[in-house]
C-alpha cells in the first residue's frame, strides 16, 4: 500500500495481515503510529512520539497517557506504572558498561523518590548504590537514605564485607549478639 498523503491515510484490517518476504511495514508522517482498537472504545497506539522522534512510544488513549516511553539517544526506558516481574528466579540486572570506573566510583544505583510532587519531594530520597572499592571490579554497596535530594549515607558495606554506619568505621566485619 502506498499513500500520496499519509496524513488522510486509513487502512482497515479486518482478520490478518502478512508481510512477506522480509518487507518492514513502514509508517511516515507527522505521528507515526499504529492504533490497536478493539470492538469497544478501548485502544492503544504503538509508535514514534510526533514532538520527538528519538523516542517510541506505547500511548494508552483511554488514560491518554503515554505507558513506557523508550528512548533511542539516552537508552532509558521510562514506565507510567508498576513494573512487574514474575518468573521463577526473578533477576534484576545492572551492569555498567564504563570500564574506567577507579576505587571510589559509582557503578550502579537504584534511586527512590517520594510521591511529594513539590520541588524537594521530587528528587532523590533514598539510595541504594555499588562503587569501586578498588581498581580490580570489586564493589561495595552503600544504603543512603534521608530527603530534599540529598540522601545521606548509612550503611556501607566493602567488598571484604567490613560495615561503616553513618560515617562510623569500623574494621571488622558486623557482629550482632543477642
Amino acid at each position: 500500500l502506498f499513500f500520496a498523503d499519509v496524513s488522510q491515510a486509513t487502512v482497515n484490517i479486518v482478520g490478518s495481515l502478512t508481510i512477506n518476504n522480509n518487507t518492514p511495514l513502514i509508517v511516515n508522517g507527522t505521528d507515526p503510529l499504529i492504533s490497536f482498537q478493539n470492538a469497544a472504545t478501548n485502544h492503544w497506539q504503538v509508535g514514534l512520539e510526533n514532538t520527538n522522534s528519538d523516542r517510541f512510544v506505547f500511548y494508552d488513549n483511554n488514560a491518554a497517557a503515554y505507558q513506557l516511553i523508550l528512548e533511542s539517544t539516552s537508552g532509558n526506558a521510562t514506565f507510567a506504572g508498576n513494573v512487574t516481574i514474575e518468573n521463577a528466579l526473578p533477576k534484576i540486572t545492572l551492569k555498567s558498561t564504563d570500564n574506567t570506573a577507579v576505587t571510589g566510583d559509582t557503578v550502579s544505583s537504584v534511586e527512590f523518590y517520594a510521591g511529594d510532587t513539590s520541588s524537594a519531594g521530587s528528587a532523590v530520597n533514598a539510595k541504594i548504590l555499588s562503587y569501586a572499592t578498588d581498581n580490580f571490579g570489586r564493589l561495595g554497596l552503600k544504603f543512603l537514605t534521608g530527603g530534599n535530594g540529598t540522601p545521606e549515607d548509612r550503611l556501607t558495606i566493602d567488598s571484604s564485607g567490613n560495615s561503616t554506619f553513618a560515617g562510623n568505621v569500623t574494621s571488622s566485619k558486623l557482629e550482632v549478639s543477642g
